[in-house]
């Protein structure tokens, strides 16, 4: 890194990596959680999936109880009502046909139910308490009673034809008051060991939580289903299956858990089209209330919900064929949120010496009138490297219940004989949980409280100006240009030694390597990949202040 830059005004050079990338098929996201798509944050399920970086409570465990736990606990779902079943077994049947009809024993497009679900208290979903649900062969379960589930045409807990439920009209159009755990055109097979579809469900010896396990349920290949770009008549297209799925209701919290097992099965090709693949283009996965006027969707053929969720817009991720990966739904109170950092703008340059006067919009998601509360905001900025903070101030926001509201704080002073006001920080808006007294407000979903965009501390030095540093900085990213001499935006800092086909000089081979990172000959580097299998376009600009 020891190369002299002679600057004219400013001792920085910009190292502008503008990079467009495109979703990598199998990239799994670290921020996959979402938030009702319609009907009021603070009313609706929000949801957060076992690959999340959030810690517990929010964040799922991957669990399965299978029916060899507690066996005696364990009900079977008859596959039909001339089944030879025991007197009071439920069954899955369709309500269009009737008594003798030739597909009276259906098991494709049929519900089973109303099942008892025995808990010590009702089971409140969306704020209605239910005691029975009923039992979709369609991957999903539903708690309307059944002059509802039974009417239409199909009969609506009978329906296969999934719909968007990260959308309004989506939500409105399907089954009320379920939960989709892999909402699609299943059926049930019947044949060998491996394949013969089956539903248990059990209530826990406690009563506290009810379980409903789905063995072996095909993905039909048939429309409105869609495998391509293979057909459904191509080989291996008739055994597309999850091996096992299960959701759970927990009455501790009211909390749902769907816990996803193995795929099994291929369309066979070049390369093959493995069976997560072809459930992940034709499912719906969320929840839906008793009219359809609130809903939180997970993912609809093949698009991911993240764009709901703020935190993280362009998250996508994959289903695995081994399974082993679960989602979390609960009523989490969100009361406040921080919409924007309005000023400073990304990537601003606070020259020290001057001041800047921070502006941030806030909002209150609450729309209950008898919540009306005020609530801190803070204004904070920390370097990203040192982790400390040169700035953080209080305001006030009193709010009307779901209207931004744009804050200014006071200005924050800089000083250029301060070298903790040099360099590369976060400049942070967060709605905290308190008022104006410190009474906590109780928000419960902290995950849409902070929003934060990138600026930069710089001075001004006498010229010429070189820099003979072989130092860097280290970010809990990456290492980066050492950040009291260099503004970087997206550049990293690796060790030429393994990533040159000529290593640069000064090599240090005999000292230990330089910086924190032991680097034998520390160089920058700004990503020039251009590879379609990636689809990285890459735009490099460097510009001399």
């Amino acid at each position: 890194m020891r190369r002299g830059y002679y600057v004219s005004v400013l001792a920085f050079l910009w190292v502008l990596a503008l990079v467009s990338i495109a979703p990598r098929a199998g990239a799994q996201s670290k921020d996959r959680r979402g938030e009702p798509n319609s009907g009021g944050l603070a009313t609706g399920y929000f949801v957060v999936d076992s690959d999340d970086n959030a810690p517990t409570p929010w964040r799922p465990q991957y669990f399965f109880v299978d029916t060899t736990f507690n066996p005696i606990e364990w009900y079977r779902v008859g596959t039909g009502p001339q089944q030879f079943l025991s007197p009071g077994a439920i069954y899955f049947f369709n309500p269009t046909y009737t008594v003798g009809a030739a597909n009276y024993d259906s098991s494709n497009d049929a519900m089973a139910g109303p099942i008892a679900m025995r808990m010590a208290r009702k089971w409140n979903f969306y704020g209605v308490d239910y005691d029975s649900v009923y039992v979709g062969s369609n991957g999903f379960i539903g708690f309307r009673p059944y002059s509802e589930a039974a009417a239409g045409t199909p009969p609506m807990y009978c329906r296969g034809n999934a719909t968007d439920l990260g959308s309004s009209s989506g939500a409105s159009a399907a089954p009320r008051a379920i939960i989709a755990a892999l909402w699609a055109d299943l059926d049930m097979r019947h044949g060998g060991r491996f394949d013969t579809s089956l539903v248990y469900y059990r209530t826990s010896t406690g009563q506290d939580s009810f379980y409903v396990n789905f063995y072996n349920f095909r993905l039909r290949p048939a429309s409105p289903n869609n495998f391509s770009p293979a057909g459904f008549s191509a080989p291996g297209a008739d055994r597309i299956y999850i091996q096992k799925m299960q959701i759970v209701l927990a009455n501790s919290d009211s909390s749902i858990q769907v816990n996803y097992g193995r795929f099994t099965g291929s369309i066979n090709g070049f390369p093959p089209t493995l069976a997560y693949r072809l459930f992940q283009n034709n499912v719906s996965i969320g929840v839906v209330n008793e009219s359809g006027s609130q809903a939180t969707g997970v993912l609809y053929k093949n698009t991911w919900e993240a764009t709901k969720n703020i935190t993280c817009r362009t998250c996508n991720k994959d289903f695995r064929q081994n399974g082993q990966w679960a989602l979390k739904f609960r009523r989490w109170h969100d009361v406040v949120r921080a919409i924007s950092v309005d000023y400073p703008p990304r990537n601003y340059e606070v020259c020290l010496g001057t001041s800047v006067t921070p502006q941030a919009t806030f909002v209150d998601v609450d729309p209950n009138a008898s919540h009306i509360h005020d609530f801190k905001a803070r204004f904070q900025i920390r370097n990203v490297v040192t982790g400390i903070m040169v700035y953080s101030r209080v305001t006030i926001v009193d709010t009307t219940p779901t209207i931004n509201q744009k804050k200014t704080f006071i200005p924050y002073a800089t000083n250029p004989n301060i070298l903790s006001e040099l360099g590369t920080f976060n400049a942070c808006a967060v709605a905290t949980t308190y008022d104006s007294v410190d009474n906590n407000i109780g928000d419960q979903w902290p995950f849409d409280d902070t929003v934060c965009v990138r600026i930069f501390g710089v001075r001004r030095v006498n010229v010429p100006y070189r820099d003979y540093s072989n130092n860097y900085s280290k970010t809990l990213s990456a290492d980066i240009p050492d950040q009291t001499l260099w503004i970087s935006v997206g550049a990293q800092v690796v060790d030429g030694e393994t990533s040159t086909w000529d290593p640069p000089p000064p090599r240090d081979l005999t000292n230990g390597g330089y910086g924190p990172d032991a680097f034998i000959s520390p160089v920058i580097r700004i990503d020039p990949l251009t590879s379609m299998v990636t689809r990285i376009v890459v735009a490099v600009s460097v510009i001399l202040l």
